[in-house]
């Protein structure tokens, strides 16, 4: 499989207090609330990060993760992004 990248709504305003985070759409007024993987994927996701090194930085930054799940897991959370307009998938 080719590694994918995904290109973020540069409209979208990231927040992050009190340990959350959450993405707000200013044209559609949507808001998402981000726990600390989200959070950690999105970071990753604004430093151009590819699908491949998202699921790496994952399985370092979590012991006994079965990289199967994460891999469904991001794939999830990626697919949830796109159709809230978040961000865009690089093919």
């Amino acid at each position: 499989m080719t590694d994918l990248y995904y290109s973020l709504n540069s409209k979208i305003v990231f927040r992050e207090e009190e340990g959350e985070s959450m993405l707000f759409d200013p044209e559609t007024g949507q808001v998402k609330i981000l726990n600390e993987t989200g959070t950690l994927i999105y970071e990753l996701l604004t430093k151009n990060c590819s699908r491949d090194k998202i699921i790496d930085s994952l399985i370092s930054e979590y012991d006994n993760v079965n990289p199967q799940d994460l891999e469904e897991d991001l794939d999830e959370f990626t697919t949830q992004m796109e159709q809230s307009g978040i961000l865009s998938l690089i093919r």
